[in-house]
Order: C-alpha cells, then structure tokens, then sequence
C-alpha cells in the first residue's frame, strides 16, 4: 500500500494499492519487440476484428485484416472469446498504448516468445495419445521391486482409551463355562 493522501482535518488516510504495482506496459516495452510472437488470450471479438490479452491488463487488436490469408467478412469466423492464440507484434505505441496484432503472420514453427517470469519454466512434456500409442503392452505383470527401507516418520503419541473390562461377575462365569466345575 502507498499512502496518497493525509487528511488530518478530517482525519483520514487514502491509501492506493496500484500504486505500488509494475505497470504492466512497463513489461512489454522490456520484454517483448516487434516482430515477437507471443500467447494470448481472446477477451472481445468486435466488428472490426479481435482483442488479445499478452499479459495481464494488455490487451491488442488484431485487426480483421490480420485474422487470416484470405479476405474475413465476420471475425467470429475465425476466432472466439476464450481462444488461445498465437499472435506476432505489428507494432508497438507506447505513448498510446496500444499494440497492434497479427494472427495471419504467423508461421508454423516460429518461436514463442515467454511471458516474463515464465523463462524457467521447464519444458512442457507431450503427453498427447501418440506418446502412449507406441508403448509395448505388457502381457505378463511386471515383477516387483523389494520395498526399500524409508525413515520412519515419528508419529506423536495418542494415548488409547482403556478397554472396558467386564465385571467380575461376568468373568467368573466364563471362566465356570471354560472349567469343569471344582469340587
């Protein structure tokens, strides 16, 4: 929290919590140039094309003329609110903010350029049905291992209840069942 403003007539403090956030067009100007092609996410198709959210709180246009080769009378033909798509930087105006997007200049193959702070992120495993299709089936089941010693976790002590003992009574006559009687 940032405090903004001190009203001591009225004792009150505003506080702004933005304020003490990164401007999120301050990452795109350090992360991203033209030409990149980056991940977005459709948020409105519009008459005259598409917005595309790259990061949080940036959003650009792909204009209808950039959705596809060929001529698109209707954006919805092409893409849907909620897509994920991959999209190449026009143009960047920092001034304006505003980006300028193309969907129809991007090329298979090209690389993907990471959100800022996902550069460590490992790569991302294909775990798609091809994968798995290959695999040998096994036809006989497959030994196991010997169990291998792991450190016991100490457990706190949890103190039983005692078992209810029966009354003497009861015990002497099962004992009396069990034993032929004394004489």
């Amino acid at each position: 929290m940032k405090v903004l403003d001190i009203d001591r007539e009225r004792q009150r403090i505003s506080l702004g919590l933005k304020q003490t956030q990164s401007d999120p067009w301050q990452q795109v100007l350090e992360s991203y140039q033209e030409g990149d092609v980056v991940q977005g996410k459709v948020t409105k198709v519009v008459t005259f094309g598409a917005f595309v959210e790259i990061l949080p709180g940036v959003e650009g246009l792909v204009h209808i003329s950039e959705l596809a080769q060929h001529h698109v009378e209707n954006p919805r033909e092409v893409v849907s609110q909620g897509d994920t798509v991959n999209v190449r930087i026009l143009e960047v105006d920092a001034e304006r903010r505003r980006l300028s997007l193309s969907l129809k200049r991007v090329e298979d193959g090209m690389p993907i350029q990471p959100k800022p702070g996902d550069e460590a992120a490992p790569p991302a495993i294909d775990l798609s049905e091809d994968v798995f299709a290959e695999a040998p089936l096994l036809e006989e089941p497959a030994l196991e291992a010997p169990a291998l010693e792991e450190p016991a976790l100490e457990e706190p002590e949890v103190e039983e209840p005692a078992l209810a003992k029966p009354a003497p009574a009861e015990t002497a006559q099962a004992d009396s069942e069990d034993e032929p009687p004394a004489e």
